[in-house]
């Protein structure tokens, strides 16, 4: 398998397990079919490799947008009632009723109002960080992966698996509530979280096959189970109406008229808003657009520059994210959102020494920051100084004894 061992999982990876789970689904499990396909592999598929790469880290984040749907509910479908029209009823209301009716709710039915607002809070914290939708995607290592391995019987359990490890990760990360999102499943018993990803990529893929190489024709051969048409078409009206989703997510009117700005400030603020949102619905070129624009009435806005740099994270495109992050560490050199993104940054592109000092950075402001321990001493593994690793693991097992993934790197 390809992701480095089950024991290397961590929150940095969550897009590339993700990712690979959800590939593997629709190219060799397809729910219609009796028995799982070989994926082949071509040169045309890989030339593709910037297009799959970025239709898979669209699908990672409509699918945490999916999660929030579920966690809304009924109370969603109430709002959605209220702005019905009778053209939308079959691009939009049908297949958003549909995916409602068909998932199971179980993990929500035992949760307060506040408790539900909490893990819709905790989840938004989840995406504003990159915990869930940032890191590394190799997808040709991917696609050579999936190509490679022979189908096996016993997929759904090492999904689960897989799974399994992820969501205590990101319990541990941000907030163990999160935990839940990972325990829906679908009636043939494997992973909801899965198949959206699959659903929405696959989406994305058909809308544009003509930049895929021969991977649409694979899907569009692929027979679908009735839960694979019901996330398809619940795929096609999210994507069609995102401001209608948004809008009914926010509580607020769906043609509600932006307020008017009467001030610079307030203006500023507002792109910063604008900018979060699009980063954390996936759409990162609208985020770095409004980013921009704030750094262009504020050219010494911090947060603007930090921002800017995590939606270029977001996106893969790690030397602009560089450049932004270097510009906010220069107008506030404790900033510790942009020494935390530099690092990994540094780290992810083998810039060992210097995602070391940012993490140091971090940690001579912060001493009790566990996840900065559990980062720098994951840098210190892959330079191969496993006295500094253990040190540092051993500290973020201290700072934060529920998680596993210290101890579990530290006996590595």
């Amino acid at each position: 398998m390809l992701i480095a061992t089950r024991q290397d999982t961590s929150p940095l990876q969550c897009v590339q397990v993700l990712s690979f789970l959800a590939l593997k689904r629709i190219l060799t499990y397809s729910g219609g079919e009796a028995a799982p396909r070989r994926f082949l592999l071509d040169d045309s598929i890989l030339a593709a490799n910037q297009q799959v790469a970025r239709a898979l880290r669209q699908a990672n984040a409509r699918a945490w947008l999916a999660a929030e749907v579920l966690i809304a509910g009924e109370e969603l479908w109430e709002r959605a009632q209220v702005d019905w029209e009778r053209p939308l009823e079959d691009s939009f209301f049908r297949p958003l009723r549909s995916f409602l009716d068909r998932v199971s709710r179980e993990p929500f039915e035992q949760l307060t109002v506040p408790e539900k607002n909490t893990l819709r809070q905790n989840l938004d914290i989840a995406i504003r960080n990159g915990v869930l939708t940032a890191g590394s995607l190799n997808t040709a290592e991917i696609l050579r992966a999936i190509a490679q391995d022979p189908p096996s019987s016993d997929w759904i359990d090492e999904e689960w698996e897989l799974l399994g490890l992820l969501a205590k990760e990101v319990g541990w990360s941000v907030a163990a509530e999160l935990q839940r999102l990972f325990q829906f499943e679908i009636s043939d018993g494997s992973s909801l979280l899965v198949a959206i990803v699959g659903a929405f990529f696959r989406h994305a893929v058909l809308s544009d096959a003509d930049l895929f190489g021969d991977l649409a024709p694979q899907l569009r051969e692929r027979e679908l189970s009735a839960d694979e048409r019901c996330f398809a078409e619940f795929a096609a009206a999210m994507e069609g109406h995102r401001a209608r989703v948004d809008a009914l997510l926010q509580c607020r009117p769906v043609a509600a008229p932006a307020p008017v700005r009467r001030t610079v400030e307030v203006n500023i603020e507002s792109r910063l808003q604008r900018g979060r949102e699009h980063s954390q619905r996936g759409d990162f070129e609208t985020a770095i657009a409004e980013f921009t624009a704030a750094l262009l009435q504020d050219p010494a806005r911090v947060e603007a520059y930090a921002q800017r740099g995590d939606a270029h994270r977001l996106k893969g495109d790690n030397a602009q994210a560089l450049n932004d992050f270097n510009a906010a560490l220069r107008l506030d050199p404790a900033h510790h959102g942009a020494l935390m993104s530099r690092g990994q940054v540094h780290w992810l592109a083998r810039r060992f020494q210097e995602a070391i000092a940012d993490f140091s950075a971090l940690l001579q402001l912060d001493s009790h920051h566990a996840l900065a321990y559990h980062l720098r001493g994951k840098t210190h593994l892959d330079a191969g100084d496993f006295q500094a690793a253990v040190g540092d693991f051993t500290e973020a097992q201290h700072l934060s004894p529920a998680s596993p993934w210290p101890c579990l790197c530290r006996a590595r």
